[in-house]
């Protein structure tokens, strides 16, 4: 009888577990590979490269709707982009139009999680470097 093995966890942690009928045991028992600090590394490149792609997309997407509904210059479309999803809000220009206005509250919704996510990522990626460059030097 072959039992049904499901794999849980988080990668980045090292620790992937399978449970199985009988429980659940670390995953060293059965699996021939390991993950590697190589294979994270890799990981981390292409998500930050993702991540900093949806931020360019994000701002392009603003700048372009921007310029072209509400009017805006480029770099004044580009400048209020930025404003909004860095959640700053000078108030010095507003979308007037309500295709605008409904492209704005979507725009903030998706772009500011996108912009924290890469932030936050960026900030841990950091971290993890410095804590490695600590732990070698010592």
């Amino acid at each position: 009888m072959s039992n049904v093995y499901f794999w849980v966890g988080m990668p980045r942690v090292g620790k992937v577990y399978v449970f199985c009928a009988h429980g659940y045991k670390d995953t060293t028992e059965y699996l021939s590979w390991s993950y590697t600090e190589r294979m994270q590394q890799t990981f981390d490149k292409h998500i930050y490269r993702f991540l900093l792609g949806l931020v360019i997309f994000m701002l392009g997407l603003g700048t372009v709707v921007y310029h072209f509904v509400e009017g805006f210059s480029w770099l004044d479309a580009y400048y209020f982009s930025v404003v909004t999803l860095a959640t700053v809000g000078y108030g010095d220009f507003s979308p007037e139009t309500a295709i605008g206005k409904l492209f704005t509250t979507f725009y903030i919704f998706i772009g500011v999680g996108i912009l924290t996510t890469f932030i936050s990522y960026n900030l841990r990626r950091t971290a993890q470097k410095r804590q490695e460059k600590h732990r070698k030097s010592k």
